[in-house]
């Protein structure tokens, strides 16, 4: 009878080993699952990091296109501005030594 308790005793610690083991392999696989998606996560992000710093940087060139254009312009709108005033005052002076005449 005690060998009998003894031997149940083994058999049930023996399942309950399987069952640890059975549990631990499940683990392991799935540690394996994750780390092969954290490694895809991980390219991907790198992926997506590289395509944002290079719109970053045409955005930034883009902005730079902008405000020397914005120059450009005000620096033409100056020229033509003091165009017509200049022609304004030759006009007038052209005028006024007609009307002397």
């Amino acid at each position: 009878a005690e060998y009998r308790r003894q031997v149940q005793a083994l058999e049930k610690t023996r399942d309950s080993l399987a069952e640890e083991l059975l549990a631990s392999v499940s683990a392991g696989e799935n540690a394996g699952k994750l780390e092969l998606e954290a490694s895809h996560l991980r390219r991907e992000l790198a992926m997506i990091q590289s395509k944002f710093y290079s719109a970053l940087e045409l955005m930034g060139e883009r902005d730079e296109q902008v405000d020397e254009l914005k120059a450009d312009l005000e620096e033409a709108r100056t020229s033509y501005r003091e165009q017509v005033d200049r022609l304004t005052t030759e006009l007038a002076t052209a005028k006024s030594m007609a009307a002397a005449s």
